[in-house]
């Protein structure tokens, strides 16, 4: 009686498991720098500061972290108020609150306990540094 075939119905969302990752979610407070890339599975806290071409992938950076330019942040969480220098790597680690990465430091495979730093230029990897316990 209408006239015409069948509409196919529009696929439905949930027909499927997405394997897409979650959107990056970075809060409106944050600022990037120009060249700035936060991949998607990535939080960016309130009030950080990420500088020119810092790269964020597959991490959480806790309110107020700061990146100085070209960092690389790869699989970590950073903690609140901590702060990695220019040029500096930090990849499948947690740096816990206040802490320090000097500018060109490596840290790998490790955990940087509260207000603990590696300076300029050092490595810390597959180990532990500072604090025994403490907050992220």
């Amino acid at each position: 009686p209408d006239g015409g075939p069948p509409t196919p119905a529009a696929p439905s969302s949930s027909a499927q498991p997405s394997s897409a990752p979650p959107p990056a979610a970075i809060h409106p407070s944050a600022s990037l720098g120009s060249k700035a890339a936060v991949s998607p599975a990535s939080i960016v806290g309130p009030d950080c500061v990420l500088g020119e071409k810092v790269s964020v992938k597959k991490s959480v950076l806790g309110g107020g972290v700061q990146l100085g330019k070209g960092a690389k942040v790869v699989n970590s969480v950073l903690g609140a108020g901590s702060v990695v220098g220019e040029g500096a790597t930090v990849q499948n680690a947690v740096v816990c609150a206040g802490g320090r990465v000097g500018a060109r430091a490596v840290v790998r495979d490790a955990r940087l306990g509260p207000g603990a730093e590696v300076g300029e230029g050092d490595e810390l990897v597959d180990e532990t540094k500072g604090g025994e316990a403490g907050s992220v």
